[in-house]
């Protein structure tokens, strides 16, 4: 009898610890929590220029919004720490089936997703913009950052960031896209104001999954002001 009721108390224990893991795998997320970091920043140790860049920017805005340290490292160096990867090699790093081809997603396609407990931001493999949107798009929709012009911007802050549900696959429905301002030259190849390529303030029908006015062919950028 006392056997009989061990093994249904063990038995309820180990019930009771896989809900546990299966909540925290995909409950919320906590990036920042009480202004501490409680991810770090996965990139691969040959990446891109632009994957690094896509990095620091990610990094700089996280720490202006909430004061946290996101640190860096390979994924083989993240041990059991949740971590944001970023760019292709870090991403399949987490899930390797993950589909990257630049044939589907180009150069500027995009992908977010939760994979368990971290995070993949990234674009197709070899592509020159992608991951960079995929960033871009992650500071606006998480942390709430808003770029108006080149010198101005909002970045709202926050004490936590955390991620619920996350999984945009994004293409632009773009062949070409520009910025035609003088104003914006100097940032044009970061399409800061809605590296989507898409007009904001659009009516409800003729919102891309981003929010933005979707385009045909081409388009152009716009700011809020």
């Amino acid at each position: 009898m006392l056997h009989s009721t061990s093994l249904r108390f063990v038995a309820v224990f180990v019930v009771a610890i896989s809900v546990s893991l299966a909540h925290a795998a995909d409950g919320p997320l906590a990036v920042v929590e009480a202004g501490k970091a409680r991810c770090v920043i996965a990139l691969a140790a040959d990446a891109s220029v632009a994957e690094q860049h896509a990095a620091e920017e990610l990094q700089v805005y996280v720490k202006e919004s909430t004061g946290a340290d996101l640190a860096v490292c390979t994924p083989a160096d993240a041990g059991e720490r949740h971590v944001i990867a970023i760019g292709p090699d870090a991403a399949k790093s987490l899930m390797p089936g993950l589909d990257l081809n630049r044939d589907e997603l180009g150069h500027d396609g995009i992908v977010l997703k939760r994979a368990g407990t971290n995070i993949v931001l990234t674009g197709a493999e070899a592509a020159k913009r992608g991951t960079l949107y995929a960033v871009h798009e992650f500071l606006e929709r998480v942390v709430g950052v808003n770029w108006w012009t080149p010198t101005e911007r909002t970045v709202p802050k926050h004490t936590d960031l955390i991620v619920e549900d996350l999984a945009v696959r994004y293409v632009p429905p773009l062949l070409s896209r520009g910025v035609l301002c003088e104003a914006t030259r100097p940032q044009a190849q970061r399409l800061e104001q809605g590296g989507c390529g898409h007009v904001r303030g659009a009516p409800a029908h003729q919102r891309a999954p981003c929010g933005h006015r979707r385009g045909v062919g081409w388009t152009l950028l716009n700011y809020r002001v």
